[in-house]
């Protein structure tokens, strides 16, 4: 039995891209109630309840229903996430590296996230 190394390759870099778009996690959507943007009246409140329950350890977030599409294209912003570009981005930046090591481009390659 012959090992399909390339379909390997394949589901672990998609793996891997979803674990860094935080993408397994659908409780990613959730906000801490202190980052929401708002009135400056509203984010003082929202600070003091936060630092009022920090105090005994609790903190509050506000839900987010997990949208697939926007994390997808990047167009959410996750609690916890390790990139914020999204899988399709993620997705061309490895056909890019693919490209550049499959036509043994000279040089060196950085990505650099800006």
């Amino acid at each position: 039995m012959a090992i399909d190394y390339e379909s390997l390759r394949s589901d672990y870099l998609d793996l891997l891209k979803k674990y860094l778009t935080a993408s397994l996690y659908p409780e990613s959507g959730h906000s801490p109630i202190e980052a929401i943007p708002g009135s400056r009246t509203s984010r003082f409140v929202r600070r003091a309840f936060a630092r009022t329950f920090g105090i005994f350890n609790y903190k509050l977030y506000r839900t987010t229903p997990f949208n697939a599409e926007k994390r997808e294209r990047g167009r959410d912003w996750p609690c916890f996430g390790y990139s914020m570009i999204g899988l399709k981005r993620l997705s061309n930046l490895q056909e890019c590296i693919q490209t550049v090591l499959r036509e043994n481009v000279p040089g060196d390659l950085i990505e650099t996230g800006a």
